[in-house]
């Protein structure tokens, strides 16, 4: 079940970093006991994302810049 959710909520995380302009890769996902997460960042300007299948009541599920802020434009890229 948590490799299911972790696929979901990775599709979920990619359709909201494509509609900032993202291009995200994903790094190797951990697998704990009680829990997965997996990382990924976008391939033109680094912005990070996270997906976590079982959050700490501080934490949420799907989190990181390339959700919440758009991918800068070439030109605009340090």
């Amino acid at each position: 079940m948590t490799i299911t959710l972790l696929n979901a909520l990775r599709e979920r995380a990619e359709e909201a970093c494509r509609s900032r302009n993202h291009t995200v890769r994903w790094m190797a996902p951990h697998h704990g006991e009680h829990r997965s997460y997996q990382n990924a960042e976008c391939v033109d300007c680094g912005a990070s994302v996270t997906v976590n299948t079982c959050p700490m009541p501080n934490e949420i599920d799907i989190g990181g810049d390339a959700v919440v802020v758009n991918c800068p434009p070439l030109g605009d890229r340090v």
